[in-house]
């Protein structure tokens, strides 16, 4: 590194709102939640890769439900940029048949909501419930 360049901040000013510990709390009520409002059913919880991932593994722990499956889909609007091109692709589909199906839709990023109208519009064609 040259000497007269000044060095560069890389440790971002971040203001902590949750802690790991109430995120890991509310998640595990979550996943209560979810296994009583879902029981008798055999749900499949869709992730929108790859934002999504982590999150939906730590809730399908915490869901306590013989039957829960995973699978995962990718979609893009952004392309290359930083600003949504106003288009949804899907990159990635499921593997899973949802017909008649209790989906549980985990999603990481959410800012226009287009992505999200996408998926929801995707799988109400496929038949999940």
């Amino acid at each position: 590194m040259s000497e007269d360049r000044p060095a560069v901040q890389t440790e971002p000013k971040l203001r902590v709102m949750y802690s790991a510990d109430q995120i890991a709390a509310r998640v595990r009520e979550m996943g209560v939640e979810l296994a009583r409002d879902l029981q008798g059913q055999r749900p499949l919880f869709v992730g929108v890769l790859k934002g999504a991932c982590m999150f939906q593994c730590d809730l399908a722990r915490a869901t306590p439900l013989p039957d829960l499956e995973m699978d995962f889909l990718a979609v893009a609007s952004y392309g290359h940029g930083t600003v949504s091109s106003g288009k949804v692709q899907l990159i990635m589909d499921l593997r899973s048949d949802i017909k008649d199906r209790t989906v549980v839709l985990c999603e990481g990023v959410v800012d226009s909501g287009l992505s999200v109208k996408f998926i929801l519009d995707l799988l109400e064609s496929r038949g999940a419930r």
